[in-house]
């Protein structure tokens, strides 16, 4: 058999190989392909994510609905001053304490048997479902039922429905809601909004702002007095996550710069804060 002569093997081989300026082409186009894609992956990410918490704000308010309809219409107490006496159970095989019953005060574990105790994709989503990967046994969970409590990922509007009972001082009840007949405008009435409040974070050894809080306040109910005063205590400045929390009534502008609300009447929607 005939052996081919070196050039042409040479010549083949050339005619294969990419030059430099062929390879370069390749790089330029694969980095405007990646250029153009990343945002387009960024954008479906943040909808995705939004699609889903807007289902956990719809099924936050139905609980609170079916709260109401078991409790003779009354809607829950946002925080009580009490200590409430019923034992609930966290759906672990644990009963809530948290620091000697704190942790039962705040919303979220009494609203929690409304959502069958599914706490992810409902009271928790996005950073605060890293709650839910490590469940401390049954007899070491003080710390964790009372964080649940305080950071649950939306705030309820409850200076304005139920109340925020505090050292034995009600807001007026001219200005609370307390059952669900009488709200006036059930498709206008905030009910749960996207939330953030302050955690302790290990990693600076200190107190940061965070995704998460237990209860939102509007522009037009400060805390003057007995929490019930009236006032306008969000700050001029515009919203910025970098902020103190409480100068913006602790609402989270984390849907694109958006605030996720849901309304009584169950439907839910963005705002800008």
């Amino acid at each position: 058999m005939a052996t081919p002569h070196p050039d042409a093997t040479r010549h083949a081989s050339a005619r294969g190989a990419f030059t430099l300026v062929e390879l370069l082409v390749v790089i330029a186009v694969v980095g405007i392909l990646i250029g153009v894609l990343i945002p387009a992956l960024s954008t479906a990410r943040a909808q995705a994510y939004e699609v889903r918490d807007t289902s956990a704000v719809r099924q936050l308010v139905l609980a609170y609905q079916t709260y109401a309809s078991e409790n003779a219409d009354e809607v829950i107490v946002g925080y009580t001053k009490d200590i409430p006496r019923a034992t609930i159970e966290d759906g672990f095989g644990g009963v809530v304490d948290g620091f000697g019953g704190l942790a039962k005060k705040r919303y979220p574990w009494r609203l929690a048997p409304y959502l069958d105790h599914a706490l992810r994709g409902t009271l928790l989503t996005g950073e605060r479902e890293s709650l839910m990967k490590t469940i401390p046994p049954s007899d070491e969970r003080t710390w964790w039922h009372y964080r649940i409590s305080t950071m649950p990922s939306f705030g309820l509007n409850s200076h304005f429905l139920g109340g925020y009972e505090y050292d034995k001082a009600s807001p007026p009840p001219f200005r609370v809601v307390r059952t669900l007949a009488q709200v006036k405008r059930p498709s206008e009435m905030l009910t749960f909004a996207s939330a953030r409040g302050e955690d302790w974070d290990p990693e600076f050894n200190a107190v940061v702002a965070a995704e998460g809080w237990h209860t939102v306040d509007s522009p037009a109910w400060g805390h003057t007095g007995n929490l019930g005063g009236l006032g306008y205590p969000w700050s001029d400045d515009p919203y910025a996550e970098d902020a103190n929390p409480e100068s913006h009534g602790n609402v989270s502008a984390r849907y694109r710069e958006n605030v996720l609300v849901g309304f009584v009447d169950g439907h839910a929607t963005q705002l800008m804060p």
